[in-house]
């Protein structure tokens, strides 16, 4: 299973699309983001930006978490793990550095440690942890954006991470579970194993992003993404985002993505025969939708978002037939704790017909509910609690796993 995670890197790292908090962002909070980028950090720019003419700058997060598998699963007995990530990510604008304008190099060093409470005690299909990984140390992105013109249109060279750009909510961003960060039957290169590739990105009006990319079919981990580079065939996506505004002062922010993907490597077929076919495809849909702000207030970042997932692969080819999910985010919920988010998902996996008649698998279902404690501006504390139904999808039984998970930003 591949999983999703996202450091908490400032958006500007990750490119012109944005970062998760972009729907409840208010304009004044952008504008002071820009100005004090490095403000949410332990250490302060001193530490985060470096070489000549300050043209590098660098962010450093360590992330944690202790689960316990509290009933149901595998096994309860001595059921808790401990699981860290470390990222190192350094950007430079080659404006500043050697004059190309419009030009950014972009390098992600990570190191992933500690045990899987998805492996050894619960057995969930879906992973409970966007953390969960066999232990490595490896350079995970590196890759040249270009921009040009007003910025309206750029493209990524290099390994990189696709669910950074494609198929991704920003109001699930803070959620554990994997399949809110990426659809489980979107077979991306993305964490633990991004892959080389080459996407490209034009903004065609105010309200209409196009993107669309191609990578390695099948890139391995703990490499420089170039072993085997297209030896398993290609991975191609391509996604139109609709960001409209409603609302008497547009305040209402969404974001509506509708994408298709093919993979041009042999698959075989599930029921068993040994028959393969050439290429793999589907294709999916993921909603960001503002509800509420806070007072109508376009100024203000609190307030009720919704999201809406779904995907589809043919189940001839496919374990996963159909995916479904939903959620909604709130930011200051409480009075008194304007910067912390509280949130509740669902996420159901449905094998095919064709698996289901074979071994019998039917359907896992997930629930998940955060609440995200912004105890300092570089550190938060999250409790997670996730209520897995059916758990691996053949009559398992039911699992309720209870997790504490900590983000220091350096």
């Amino acid at each position: 299973m591949e999983t999703q995670h996202h450091p908490l890197v400032v958006p500007e790292l990750r490119g012109p699309s944005g970062g998760p908090d972009e729907l409840l962002a208010s304009e004044a909070q952008i504008e002071k983001e820009e100005l004090e980028p490095w403000g949410g950090t332990l250490f302060g720019e001193w530490f985060h930006v470096l070489g000549p003419k300050q043209s590098v700058t660098g962010e450093y997060i360590y992330t944690g978490e202790v689960f316990n598998n509290a009933h149901g699963g595998i096994k309860t007995s001595g059921a808790t793990a401990y699981r860290g990530n470390i990222d190192i990510v350094f950007s430079i604008d080659m404006n500043e550095a050697v004059g190309i304008e419009g030009g950014t190099f972009f390098i992600y060093g990570e190191n992933n440690h500690g045990r899987s409470i998805t492996t050894d005690y619960v057995g969930d299909y879906q992973t409970l942890s966007n953390l969960d990984a066999d232990p490595f140390t490896q350079i995970s992105e590196y890759w040249w954006m270009q921009e040009f013109g007003e910025g309206d249109v750029w493209f990524k060279i290099g390994k990189q991470d696709a669910n950074a750009d494609f198929c991704a909510l920003d109001l699930a961003g803070d959620f554990v579970g994997s399949s809110f960060g990426v659809i489980p039957n979107v077979p991306m290169p993305t964490f633990p194993t991004p892959g080389m590739g080459i996407a490209g990105f034009a903004r065609w009006s105010d309200s209409l992003l196009l993107k669309g990319g191609i990578y390695d079919g099948n890139p391995r981990g703990g490499t420089w993404g170039l072993n085997e580079l297209g030896k398993y065939g290609h991975f191609a996506i391509f996604e139109a985002a609709w960001e409209p505004r409603f609302g008497a002062e547009g305040q209402l922010t969404g974001v509506y993505r509708f994408g298709a993907w093919r993979h041009s490597g042999e698959v075989e077929h599930v029921d068993g025969s040994g028959e393969t076919r050439q290429g793999n495809h589907g294709f999916y849909m993921a909603f960001d939708q503002l509800v509420f702000r806070e007072g109508n207030d376009p100024e203000t970042d609190q307030g009720l978002g919704l999201f809406f997932q779904l995907g589809w692969a043919p189940e001839q080819y496919n374990e996963i037939n159909r995916y479904y999910g939903c959620g909604l985010n709130y930011k200051g919920f409480f009075e008194g704790r304007d910067e912390d988010y509280i949130g509740l998902g669902w996420a159901y996996t449905q094998w095919g017909p064709t698996i289901h008649e074979i071994s019998g698998h039917t359907y896992e279902s997930v629930v998940e509910l955060y609440y995200l404690c912004q105890l300092t501006d570089s550190i938060v504390l999250q409790p997670d609690f996730q209520f897995i139904a059916n758990p691996g999808g053949v009559d398992a039984r039911d699992c309720l796993a209870i997790g504490l998970r900590f983000e220091i930003a350096l």
